[in-house]
């Protein structure tokens, strides 16, 4: 949670956030293959995420792949028709 008054959780500066990355110092920073993220580094994160998707749409939009949608495929489910 990141809030700017701790003591009553003022719904419009308080963000309730999720992530999987582990907490420095906490049981699964040393088996998980990403680096520990402590709260401030969790909330740029989530500040920059925004802009980011803001942006993927226009460059969508500009490119005209707006319209598509993108999908991976594994090779083994791959077929072909000959």
């Amino acid at each position: 949670m990141a809030t700017t008054d701790p003591a009553t959780l003022p719904p419009q500066t308080t963000w309730y956030l999720a992530t999987d990355l582990p907490r420095p110092g906490g049981p699964r920073e040393a088996d998980s293959s990403e680096p520990a993220a402590d709260l401030n580094e969790v909330v740029r994160i989530y500040g920059i995420r925004h802009w980011i998707e803001q942006s993927y749409k226009q460059i969508k939009d500009e490119l005209g792949w707006a319209d598509f949608q993108s999908v991976a495929i594994p090779p083994s489910a791959a077929t072909r028709p000959w």
